[in-house]
């Protein structure tokens, strides 16, 4: 069982996160049951993320989701980017 810290200073378990994305602050993990949860600090080193995939349940990692999941629509985007 691998735990992750949060940026709260928690933990969330690597088997509920269902996908990673990267914000300007650092790693978000979306746990599977639509959790946003902020990773701490010490995962924003380069790679370091990378480095544990192995270690992960399978999900994809990007540079941040999709514009549609961010609550954005035709009528225009409140969100930051």
């Amino acid at each position: 069982m691998l735990f992750l810290r949060t940026a709260a200073g928690g933990f969330v378990d690597a088997a509920t996160i269902v996908r990673l994305y990267e914000e300007m602050d650092g790693w978000v993990a979306i746990c599977d049951d639509d959790r946003e949860v902020a990773l701490a600090a010490c995962y924003n080193t380069p790679g370091r993320l990378r480095e544990l995939q192995d270690l992960l349940p399978p999900q994809d990692i990007s540079s941040r989701p999709p514009v549609e999941e961010m609550g954005c629509g035709p009528a225009g985007c409140d969100c930051v980017l």
